[in-house]
């Protein structure tokens, strides 16, 4: 998982998949760092009657996987297991635990919404841009009042961003547009002419900028900043390099 974890159980034979990062964990302990930095995508996609079957046959933790099996139908069984994980795991401290079972229960309070942004947030921050998109899109599908003008123009910016890590820049710069209209700032002005840049060069960046009013300063720090990227020096065997490409494009759109 990218760090050494003291696990006091013998690694599983056969891991357990978490299908949101395509990541295997191999322990209770792998179990209990995913929960812990992943909160958002541990959901039921992941705590599901195969959990509880993985922890007994895998991890030789019945009494776990019957506790499991017990919260079943219940209210809170997303939460109240998580925290039976956790605490199994032995992996966290008595305050440590109280912290992270007060942000799970700051999570069950939060509305349907908020939590698939934040699923999708977590998704985007780890290069999963094809799912992080299609769970913004499927937010914005959703009828918003006007008190929630600011959350739907973080969801249409970070759509954006998604678009741009696809290549998708005419939906990206389409996004960072309405982002700009709900909430405006430099950031959301930036993401336009940035985006414009990139679909038109700097005629279209321009007009862009001339679209949303912004600035000839505006336009100019774009394009010094544009015009500063230097492109990567290959080391590298062409092919090889490829590939990899390839691989991390594959891996961050699931094709």
């Amino acid at each position: 998982m990218g760090n050494y974890l003291y696990c006091s159980r013998p690694a599983a034979e056969m891991p357990y998949h978490i299908d949101s990062l395509q990541l295997n964990v191999y322990s209770i302990e792998e179990l209990c760092f995913f929960i812990a930095n992943f909160l958002p995508l541990a959901d039921e996609s992941v705590v599901n009657p195969s959990l509880a079957d993985w922890l007994d046959r895998e991890c030789r933790m019945a009494g776990t996987a019957d506790l499991l099996r017990s919260l079943r139908g219940t209210e809170n069984e997303l939460q109240e297991s998580l925290k039976v994980i956790l605490k199994s795991g032995n992996y966290f401290l008595p305050v440590e635990l109280t912290k992270l079972f007060a942000k799970i229960d700051e999570a069950r309070d939060q509305d349907d919404l908020t939590r698939q942004k934040g699923r999708a947030d977590m998704l985007l921050k780890h290069r999963k841009y094809k799912t992080a998109a299609a769970i913004y899109e499927q937010i914005l599908e959703t009828t918003l009042t006007s008190e929630q003008k600011e959350f739907r123009g973080r969801v249409y910016y970070n759509l954006g961003c998604a678009n741009a890590k696809l290549f998708r820049i005419t939906k990206a710069r389409s996004c960072f547009e309405r982002a700009n209209e709900l909430i405006g700032g430099e950031e959301t002005a930036e993401a336009c002419l940035a985006a414009a840049y990139m679909e038109g060069g700097e005629a279209l960046l321009t007009a862009e900028a001339e679209s949303i009013g912004a600035d000839d300063l505006d336009r100019d720090r774009i394009l010094r900043s544009v015009r500063s990227v230097e492109g990567p020096e290959i080391k590298e065997d062409p092919e090889t390099l490829v590939r990899e490409w390839v691989r991390e494009y594959r891996d961050s759109t699931g094709l």
